[in-house]
C-alpha cells in the first residue's frame, strides 16, 4: 500500500488501486494477480499478494500515449520499490522493444 500511495495510486470502489486523472476518471488499474483480483478494504498489511497486474484500456482515454508513459513509469517505480520483476502480457521480461510496439499500437 505504501508503494501504491507513493506513486499516487488510490484504492477504488472496485477494490483495486487506480490512477485517476484530473476529472477523477480511471487512467489505469492495478489488481492482485490472484483471483478475484481485488484487495481487501481492511487489514491490507495482513494480505498476501504474490504479484500484481497493471492494465489500461487505451480506447477509453483521451490521451492514451501520455497515459501509457505514466503507466510504464509507475510500473518501473513500483517494481523498484518492491524489488519486483516486470513481465509482459506473455509473462516474459518486459523489453524496450515490447514497450515501443505497444506505444505504436496506441
Amino acid at each position: 500500500v505504501e508503494a501504491f500511495e507513493m506513486v499516487g495510486l488510490e484504492y477504488g470502489n472496485l477494490k483495486i488501486f487506480e490512477r485517476l486523472d484530473s476529472n477523477r476518471l480511471v487512467d489505469f488499474g492495478v489488481a492482485c494477480i490472484v483471483e478475484p483480483g481485488t484487495f481487501p478494504e481492511k487489514d491490507l498489511d495482513q494480505f498476501y499478494c504474490p504479484g500484481i497486474v497493471f492494465f489500461m484500456q487505451p480506447e477509453a482515454l483521451d490521451d492514451a500515449p501520455a497515459v501509457f508513459d505514466d503507466y510504464i513509469e509507475t510500473i518501473n517505480l513500483i517494481a523498484d520499490k518492491l524489488d519486483g520483476v516486470i513481465l509482459d502480457h506473455r509473462r516474459q521480461p518486459l523489453t524496450e522493444a515490447t514497450i515501443q510496439a505497444i506505444r505504436q499500437s496506441l
